[in-house]
């Protein structure tokens, strides 16, 4: 049976694993995370918005579009996987940073899923299925065991 130092040994090293997959350039400046805190007023909800990290036109597609605007703009070539992936990733490190909202990041296999679907459409000039190249985040509700359960953002083709 684990010791609750061995719990706390393992989450930390489980925090520690999920911030280092997150690129330099995505990070938080400590003048801002030094503000927030389980017991801070701060609302988190304007900091994708004011930290620079996002440009206006990630910004745009983050929070202008649904999914199924997304999915014509990509089919339409207004927009590609890529470039909506790479916005959705950035948001998602936002929020990780923030609120400790991931137990699993893949943005690197999300970016590189995504430059494959644009490869396709670029190819054969149809999109790959009828969510062509949109990041889905998923969340496991069931438990499995032995299994850590995962929260993720990847861009699937079909579904």
């Amino acid at each position: 049976m684990a010791t609750i130092a061995d719990w706390r040994t393992l989450a930390a090293s489980k925090r520690e694993s999920l911030a280092a997959k997150i690129p330099t350039k995505w990070r938080l400046p400590n003048s801002v995370l030094s503000q927030i805190s389980q017991s801070s007023n701060v609302s988190v909800l304007d900091i994708p918005k004011t930290c620079g990290i996002l440009t206006e036109r990630e910004l745009e597609l983050t929070e202008k579009y649904d999914a199924t605007a997304l999915v014509e703009m990509m089919v339409k070539k207004e927009a590609t996987s890529h470039e909506v992936t790479m916005a959705f990733c950035k948001r998602a490190a936002i929020a990780q940073q923030v609120t400790n909202c991931c137990t699993e990041i893949m943005f690197d296999e999300a970016l590189e899923r995504a430059k494959e679907c644009d490869s396709y459409l670029a190819t054969n000039d149809t999109p790959m299925g009828p969510v062509h190249g949109l990041p889905i985040s998923l969340k496991v509700t069931i438990f499995i065991l032995f299994t850590i359960i995962r929260w993720t953002l990847y861009p699937f083709a079909v579904l």
